[in-house]
């Protein structure tokens, strides 16, 4: 998240517009839409912390109101409401409420096919025009959600609704303005970033420890006993690292086939909820649905291909074509772009996935909002009435426990506000120390456990480096600037040296370090629990 920090800050500073994004996995620069997020929030907060949280807020209030409108336009208001409590509860709602993380955000998708499915419904092209315009700014936030783009296409071959809009023109110009500063960017580099993304090819430098202070220098792993083996790479995202495949005697492309679907189909409900085997609950009541809404489609003699839609539509009246092309347009807002994922997407990227959960989380609703209550008709009303609400309220009390359960434990320990982690409190204390001295600069070294993307991908943005987001504590929180650049975070003329003394407990931490021995001129001025900072005497 540095790089879009630092932007945001020379947007609203400078008056820079950003130009691009984190790095990839590819080695290629991202588009650079999260730093306008950002910029809000950095105008409001003076807390770095808290930069994220205006923009993120805003986009999760405004894929609750998504979500109920495309639920009610589709498959009705019942299946809204419910809809949006599920969504908005679980696990997986709440982490992209909390953060501007670029991987695909939610609010696009669920807006663009909201779009979609008017464009259809009313045969109006300015529809059409939103949709699009709404995708291209969602793209750059962050391409991931380019599977989003191929519901307009799909739709139109289902249903041929009406395209050619004077509103096209200002979609594209939307597309246009908003894209200029990255695609300017991209003509000085040849568009080899905008190559790399689209072709999934990999154009990170192999000689990274070129831009290393000390190449000599290598990354060890934790000697932890209790942790895992740290077998994590570069993230995609600039964020966490992923894990490298394992080794297998099955052929790599095969596996990656044989991997993509059962891990495609549960990726989202996973992380929506951590319940044991509650994913595979939530995947059945969304399979049951669909094939539920498939076969009321095929009974209807509704298939999607125009040629036979049109000799049905011969003798079926109005309001059920209206119904069938809602109900389709349903589908194809969630199994296009979930379809694609699966063919597409890395099997051991389930974050790939995450910005289709308010469809699945819409189709799952549907379960007891449309579903259920249509195969009780023959139950007396109250019984009907009774087992739809209770299963409702199971439902998003299912998604819903895992983070109140968090989030209680943490209150009942820490307090409403909880406490400051050890990093926040060890730059305090450090800042302290260099103000005191009438210094705005010092040189900082970091000792810490990282993911090894971080200074492998300094020789692609400097921004990348051991301590990042430490350096941007130190600047942001205090206009202190650390003089120490270097990609590996130590250097001999270090002033200070914080080192990590273990790593924080959990798989999905980073436990790879460089092991630089501290001289004797170092002192201990300060212990945390997971920290010990030093100062040269």
């Amino acid at each position: 998240m540095v790089p879009y920090f630092r932007a945001a800050a020379d947007l609203l500073n400078r008056a820079v517009l950003p130009a691009y994004g984190d790095v990839s996995s590819y080695g290629s620069f991202s588009p650079p839409g999260t730093a306008w997020l950002m910029a809000p929030g950095m105008l409001l907060f003076d807390d770095p912390r808290l930069y994220e949280k205006l923009g993120s807020a805003a986009l999760h209030v405004g894929t609750l109101v998504g979500v109920y409108l495309l639920a009610r336009e589709t498959l009705g208001k019942p299946t809204a409401f419910i809809a949006v409590l599920a969504y908005g509860l679980s696990t997986l709602g709440l982490s992209f409420a909390g953060s501007l993380w670029p991987i695909g955000h939610p609010f696009f998708y669920v807006w663009a096919t909201y779009l979609a499915a008017r464009w259809v419904l009313s045969n109006r092209p300015i529809y059409l025009a939103a949709g699009l315009a709404t995708c291209a700014v969602g793209l750059y936030q962050d391409i991931a959600i380019a599977p989003a783009v191929l519901v307009f296409p799909v739709a139109w071959v289902a249903y041929r609704p009406s395209v050619w809009s004077p509103a096209l023109l200002a979609a594209a110009l939307v597309a246009v303005v908003a894209w200029y500063p990255y695609l300017a960017f991209e003509a000085d580099r040849g568009f080899a970033d905008v190559r790399s993304l689209i072709l999934r090819s990999n154009i990170a430098p192999t000689d990274y420890r070129s831009a290393w202070c000390d190449p000599g220098l290598a990354l060890t792993a934790s000697g932890d006993p209790a942790a895992p083996a740290d077998t994590r790479s570069i993230d995609p995202l600039g964020g966490e690292g992923r894990a490298d495949p394992p080794v297998t005697s099955i052929p790599g492309g095969l596996l990656a086939k044989l991997n993509a679907v059962p891990n495609g189909l549960l990726a989202t409900f996973n992380e929506a909820t951590r319940l044991p085997g509650a994913a595979v609950v939530l995947l059945l009541l969304l399979a049951v649905s669909v094939l539920a809404v498939a076969i009321r489609l095929r009974r209807a003699g509704a298939p999607l291909v125009p040629s036979q839609a049109e000799n049905a539509s011969r003798q079926l009246d109005q309001a059920e074509r209206v119904e069938r092309r809602r109900l389709g347009m349903a589908l194809i807002a969630l199994a296009v772009p979930w379809l694609v994922l699966i063919a597409l997407a890395e099997p051991d990227r389930p974050e790939r996935f995450f910005w289709i959960w308010p469809l699945q989380a819409i189709w799952i609703a549907a379960f007891f909002g449309s579903v259920l209550p249509s195969g009780s008709r023959s139950w007396p009303s109250s019984l009907s009435r009774s087992v739809v609400l209770a299963g409702s309220i199971a439902l998003v009390a299912l998604l819903a426990l895992g983070p109140l359960q968090a989030h209680a434990r943490a209150w009942s320990e820490e307090g409403w506000a909880g406490s400051d982690p050890d990093e926040v409190r060890l730059v305090d204390h450090v800042a302290r120390d260099i103000l005191a001295s009438g210094e705005r600069d010092a040189v900082i070294g970091y000792q810490t456990f990282i993911f090894d993307f971080m200074p492998k991908y300094h020789i692609i943005d400097p921004d990348y480096k051991v301590g990042a987001e430490l350096d941007l504590l130190f600047e942001h929180g205090y206009g202190i600037t650390n003089l120490n650049q270097c990609a590996e975070g130590v250097s001999p003329e270090d002033e200070y040296r914080i080192v990590q003394t273990q790593p924080r407990s959990g798989i999905d931490e980073p436990r790879q370090s460089f092991d630089v021995p501290l001289d004797g001129q170092y002192r201990l001025i300060a212990r945390f629990e997971l920290f010990d900072v030093f100062k040269r005497i």
